[in-house]
Parts: structure tokens; sequence; C-alpha cells
């Protein structure tokens, strides 16, 4: 009979040790929006990175943005876009780009695959460009913001 006491209080510690133990793995930092800030996919090895999440990465691991599609017209002005952006243009255009919503650091990419029409952006105010861009079929612009202005580091002409 002790025997059998002892074994269900063993039972009992182990139970309760093995459910804070998974109870504290199971815990995910949550986000504003309620949502996970930082948790891995379903069946996957992707992660994802809200506000507050910290990743190390190892040597050799990779980390790549999806291309974002986005739409201008003549007169258009190119804001709140970041990474690479694949343009779509219905006509040619003629387009500014605005600091506001960038920091320091934040890198641009645009690329225009159309082979109708074509984008410029004026060089004056805070883009800091060689000349005026303009982006024809295939081509390729990239821009680096220093805090205050976008500067030209790239580009190519296809």
């Amino acid at each position: 009979m002790k025997n059998s006491i002892f074994s269900v209080a063993i039972a009992v510690v182990l139970l309760l040790v093995v459910g804070f133990g998974l109870a504290a793995i199971t815990t995910i930092d949550v986000g504003a929006a309620g949502e996970p800030a930082c948790y891995g996919a379903q069946g996957g090895t992707m992660r994802v990175a809200g506000e507050g999440c910290t990743y190390v990465f190892e040597s050799g691991s990779r980390v790549r943005e999806e291309p974002h599609t986005l739409a201008l017209a003549d007169g258009g002005t190119i804001s709140a876009a970041y990474g690479v952006q694949t343009l779509s243009l219905s006509a040619n255009a003629t387009a500014t780009i605005t600091t506001t919503g960038y920091v320091a650091g934040d890198v641009l990419g645009l690329y225009n695959p159309s082979p109708t029409y074509t984008l410029t952006i004026v060089d004056s105010g805070t883009a800091k460009l060689s000349s005026a861009i303009a982006l024809a079929e295939n081509d390729w612009a990239e821009l680096w913001f220093d805090g205050t202005n976008w500067v030209q580091t790239g580009e190519s002409n296809n």
C-alpha cells in the first residue's frame, strides 16, 4: 500500500513538473494587435517576426524579402514602400519619393518589368540622384535613406 501511495505521489509531482514545463515551452509573446510576435509557421522552417522579436542568424543562414507590387500613376508619390518593389504602370509616369515613415538605413529597390511604360523619378529635394532616373523595361534602381535624403546607390539601364 505504501508503494502505491508513493507511486501516485510521484506521478502527480511528475505531471505537475511536466505540465509547468510544457506551459513554459509553449508560452508565446503577443504583439500589440494580439497576434504572436514571434512564431514558426506550422509545418515549415519559416519564422515570422513581429514587433519586439529578436533573431540571431548563424553563419550560412539567408534572409530574403519577397518583392512587392507598387502601382504608380503620373504625378504619384512613392511612400511606405520598402525592399524590392516591382512597378505596375498603366502609362508613362513621373513620381516623387517621400521621406515620411522611413528611418535611416532603409533601402528601396525599384524594378520595371513593363515593355511599354517608363517611370521617371526626378532628381530634386530629398532625392539625391546622379540625374533623373528613367526606368524603362527591365531597368532597376536602388536607393538608400540616410535619415534625411534618398541617395541613389545603383541603377541598371537594360
